[in-house]
Formats: structure tokens, C-alpha cells, sequence
């Protein structure tokens, strides 16, 4: 069994954090939670890039794949 991959962007604000909580406690043991914040100085690019490919515009955002 392949693990689903719940991907969580953020701006790194207390609602986010919250989100990611949420998440992370909901998240069973099939999944691979990701957290990208994209407003940190150090933000990955493949975490800008893939928030654009998935026409993100708002934050805190889920994906579940």
C-alpha cells in the first residue's frame, strides 16, 4: 500500500499553525505530511512551484494526493 501524501501550505501565521495541528492529528499512519511555508526568507522554490501548479492563492491550503 502506497502512503497519500497530504501536502499543508502556509504562511507561517498562528491560523496556519493551527491548520498544520489539525492536520498532523488527523493524518493516519498511510500519510506523508508536508509542510511548506512559503513566507520564510528560506521558503524551497519547489514549494512556491508547486503551490502555483496546484493554482494555490490563499493560505493556510491542503492538498491530499
Amino acid at each position: 500500500m502506497s502512503n497519500r501524501i497530504v501536502e499543508v501550505f502556509t504562511a507561517g501565521c498562528p491560523l496556519c499553525d493551527e491548520t498544520v495541528k489539525l492536520v498532523r492529528a488527523l493524518a493516519c499512519s498511510n500519510c506523508d505530511v508536508q509542510i511548506w511555508d512559503l513566507c520564510t526568507a528560506s521558503a524551497p522554490d519547489e514549494g512556491i512551484e508547486k503551490a502555483a501548479q496546484y493554482g494555490i492563492h490563499r493560505v493556510p491550503s491542503v492538498v491530499v494526493r
